[in-house]
């Protein structure tokens, strides 16, 4: 009973809110048209864009690997064997790094 009670006050409480309070802007994204045809983006979206894409970057780099589908082969490896705990994730992770810069060494001629 409380409970009901409680939603429906908030509910009320809801419609009593300014109609205006809606319709403003945030005030940190701002687009502004510029004379050749361009934006220019506030600085808050371009640091948002900045940090979203810095935090992406890293799947991208390796989704374009194989570094994933060794790691991935070697926990199947490791399930077959009945080992959960041995070797540890971060030992599987420094083994699949290797073959990886191995195989993809001659492209990014990092000189192995």
């Amino acid at each position: 009973m409380n409970r009901a009670l409680f939603l429906l006050i908030g509910a009320a409480l809801l419609l009593l809110l300014p109609i205006e309070a809606a319709a403003q802007q945030i005030p940190g994204i701002i687009s502004q048209p510029l004379e050749d045809g361009g934006q220019q983006w506030s600085l808050s979206l371009q640091t948002l864009l900045l940090l979203s894409s810095m935090a992406f970057l890293p799947a991208m780099l390796l989704m374009m690997t194989g570094f994933t589908r060794i790691i991935i082969v070697l926990s199947l490896l490791r399930t077959a064997m009945g080992t959960q705990a041995t070797p540890p994730q971060s030992g599987a992770a420094g083994a699949g790094a290797v073959p990886d810069l191995l195989r993809d060494g001659p492209g990014l001629s990092i000189g192995l």
